[in-house]
């Protein structure tokens, strides 16, 4: 929101953000106009029954959102696929 970053990535892995981690940080950035969503572009969603935000988080100025959630994808799965090998 200051303009010291303009994307934030979140991995999980043996541990995750809880939903209260996330939350304010998702509505003042979504209020400044930027986006945050999951790697798939899919939002946030909180009181699911499980607080954990598992799996890829992407937090940008709004700019080359979903751009930058397809190349964050895309890494990943070359990530797992050379893991797997």
């Amino acid at each position: 929101v200051d303009g010291r970053a303009e994307v934030y990535l979140s991995l999980s892995g043996k541990s995750a953000p809880k939903d209260w981690d996330m939350a304010a940080p998702e509505l003042i950035l979504t209020e400044a106009g930027g986006q945050f969503t999951h790697f798939s572009g899919e939002p946030l969603q909180y009181n699911t029954g499980d607080v954990n935000q598992w799996g890829g988080l992407m937090a940008s100025n709004g700019h080359c959102h979903d751009t930058l959630c397809t190349i964050a994808n895309d890494v990943l799965a070359a990530y797992d696929q050379t893991a797997q090998s």
